[in-house]
């Protein structure tokens, strides 16, 4: 799992891990995942921060990637930027601002509801390069007061479908979704019934001191009916 997380930093070449380690497969974040992953956590945890650098990771593994955000443009779109903890052995994430080269591969779509989210992943197969990784930052902001899970539903499908076409004329895939914890699509449905389309990773708060840090988990259904065992799901720090 540790590995499967520092997709989530930008890593210098070769990275800082040791080969066996780098070079095992992962099963949740690799190629070709079998679901769409969610990520979510409180407010001002760092999602986005953790979506983008992802996408730049991706993309400096020569990956096409597109990175869509609620708004109608980048003045509607203001995300909230956290910094990132670099990674004690190599020091990175730093100064990834200044690749302009590697964030240029990033294409970045502005989109303001589910239904044209849902219209730009019908035709996402007529874009003109073809694409591997889907980003798609705070997911509830594209629903707006509209609460029906209905749509919810409907969308997270042609998400899916997105990935298995990115799979198939690609042979790779992924797709990213970020998102509030305390969101009505995470309050208001059972995890079981999202399951069918997502895996999840969580962040929580690493202490209550206000420290600021948070821990990734991923969230199993085992886990979900043993909430006792927290050693299984505490994974890695990753925000300061």
């Amino acid at each position: 799992m540790q590995q499967q997380l520092e997709a989530f930093f930008t890593h210098g070449d070769p990275p800082c891990d040791d080969s066996s380690a780098a070079s095992s497969p992962s099963t949740l974040l690799n190629d070709t995942p079998s679901s769409i992953l969610y990520v979510h956590g409180p407010a001002h945890a760092g999602q986005t921060s953790l979506l983008l650098q992802y996408g730049f990771t991706q993309a400096k593994r020569s990956k096409s990637v597109v990175l869509v955000l609620c708004g109608e443009d980048a003045s509607t779109h203001r995300p909230t930027i956290v910094p990132i903890a670099p990674c004690l052995k190599c020091g990175v994430p730093m100064k990834t601002g200044g690749d302009n080269l590697v964030w240029s591969r990033i294409q970045i779509k502005y989109i303001r509801n589910s239904t044209e989210l849902q219209h730009f992943l019908c035709s996402f197969h007529m874009l003109k390069e073809k694409s591997s990784v889907l980003l798609i930052d705070s997911f509830e902001r594209f629903f707006g007061s509209d609460r029906f899970l209905g749509n919810v539903y409907q969308t997270l499908a042609y998400l899916y479908e997105t990935l298995l076409f990115m799979q198939t004329s690609t042979g790779c895939g992924q797709v990213v979704v970020t998102g509030a914890t305390d969101s009505f699509i995470l309050q208001e449905t059972q995890r079981n019934w999202l399951r069918r389309w997502c895996s999840f990773l969580a962040l929580i708060e690493a202490a209550d001191d206000g420290a600021g840090e948070f821990l990734f988990y991923e969230e199993t259904e085992d886990a979900e009916s043993d909430d006792d065992d927290d050693s299984d799901k505490q994974k890695k720090v990753l925000l300061r």
